[in-house]
Parts: C-alpha cells; sequence; structure tokens
C-alpha cells in the first residue's frame, strides 16, 4: 500500500513541475505585416499655461502641481497612542 501511494505522490509531483513549467509559444506561419499608411500630421499646438498657477486646477479637481512644497497628509488605523 505505502508503494502506491508513494508513485501516486511521485506522479501527482510531475504534473505539477510539468504544469508550472515554462511554455514554450507555437510558431507561426510568416504573415506578411499590413503596410502601414502615411498619414501626414498637422502640428500641435501646445496649450497656454494658466495666468494664475495658484488658481489652476486639473480636470480631475485637484490644484497644479507648481514645484513648490507640497503637503502631505497621513491616515491610519489606529489611535493616539500607538501613533506615537
Amino acid at each position: 500500500m505505502r508503494k502506491i501511494l508513494t508513485f501516486i505522490l511521485v506522479v501527482v509531483l510531475a504534473v505539477l513541475l510539468v504544469s508550472c513549467g515554462k511554455q514554450t509559444e507555437t510558431p507561426q506561419e510568416n504573415v506578411p505585416a499590413p503596410e502601414a499608411e502615411e498619414v501626414e500630421s498637422e502640428p500641435v499646438e501646445a496649450e497656454p499655461e494658466p495666468a494664475e498657477a495658484e488658481s489652476a486646477v486639473r480636470d480631475d479637481g485637484l490644484p497644479v502641481y507648481t514645484g513648490g512644497p507640497a503637503e502631505l497628509r497621513m491616515g491610519w488605523w489606529g489611535n493616539d497612542d500607538r501613533a506615537e
């Protein structure tokens, strides 16, 4: 009975090792890539900077970062004793 259990264990471990091994991709037939069409691009104009950077707001409602000092606020679960 012990030999059968050992054999089953070895088979299960072998299957696990094979299934977790590196899989190789099957080679695909050489299909020529479609030729890229040439598209004429128009010059892109830069957006003008706002007159007052302090009052500038991004699309998501947050203020625009101006490179100055930033305030970071941190929160956690716990009381003041744990924070100290």
